[in-house]
């Protein structure tokens, strides 16, 4: 340098020219992927290990007798829940025919009897739900809402045919909108067909009917062959306040007048 020059300072090294941040940078992104690497494969490990350990409570279970049926298959499920999400989350895992193995194994762990003794349950608690189911509704039909002082057959007509008629009673404290009796024919023991050739005929009432009030209703030309007997079936009940009351044959015992 002259003298009298002013000496230039030299320019900073970007770290994209300098070898040693470079090398610096590059170690961070090799140490990051061997970490995202080894992680998801320590995660895949570590799921699968919770598959073996279901397996070996599925095979725990296979000779004891003490447990319950349902709690005996909810070990079985957990297995088969485990094992799908690994096959689903790694579908390229060479452990997955191993996985399917276990499963299938674990299928025939669930002996008959405890099988019986799942359905047995699941009846007896559908036979319990269908019991309260009908005292709720043969409550109601004793409560007096509704009765029926007779139901007989009619005819026959100028036409020949068969009909049936109804005396019954709103009995509750609402005006009924509308009411419909699913009623069956008989000649004896024998089922007599309507005239559209139907097992069961619907008659309704569309006319509303106010509380406290006797209604004689009748339906012609039901039947073209003699019928001596009508049984009711069913009775469905809907209020002017939108509310409707199903009575089934089971309980309409409780509204006959005579009961």
């Amino acid at each position: 340098m002259s003298r009298g020059q002013t000496p230039i300072a030299p320019k900073p090294r970007s770290w994209f020219t300098d070898p040693k941040a470079l090398m610096s940078v590059a170690g961070v992104v090799v140490l990051m992927a061997i970490s995202i690497y080894f992680g998801r494969d320590y995660q895949r490990n570590q799921h699968f290990e919770g598959i073996i350990d279901a397996y070996q409570a599925c095979l725990e279970i296979e000779n004891d007798t003490s447990i319950d049926p349902v709690d005996r298959q909810l070990i079985l499920d957990r297995l088969a829940y485990r094992g799908t999400r690994f096959m689903e989350r790694y579908p390229d895992d060479p452990r997955i025919d191993q996985i399917l193995g276990m499963i299938m194994d674990t299928q025939n762990l669930i002996a008959e009897d405890a099988f019986d003794s799942i359905m047995q349950e699941f009846l007896a608690q559908q036979q319990r739900e269908h019991e309260q189911f009908f005292d709720e509704l043969r409550a109601t039909a004793r409560s007096r809402i509704f009765s029926i002082e007779s139901l007989y057959p009619t005819g026959p007509s100028y036409n020949e045919t068969y009909s049936f008629a109804i005396i019954w009673h709103n009995r509750s404290d609402k005006t009924i909108e509308e009411i419909a009796f699913y009623v069956q024919g008989f000649n004896g023991d024998q089922p007599v067909p309507t005239v559209t050739g139907e097992a069961t005929v619907r008659g309704q009432v569309t006319t509303p009917r106010p509380p406290q009030y006797r209604t004689e209703s009748q339906w012609r030309n039901t039947w073209r062959q003699p019928v001596t007997r009508v049984v009711l079936h069913g009775v469905v009940i809907q209020y002017q306040d939108g509310t409707r009351v199903v009575l089934p044959e089971e309980v309409l015992a409780a509204v006959w007048e005579s009961s």
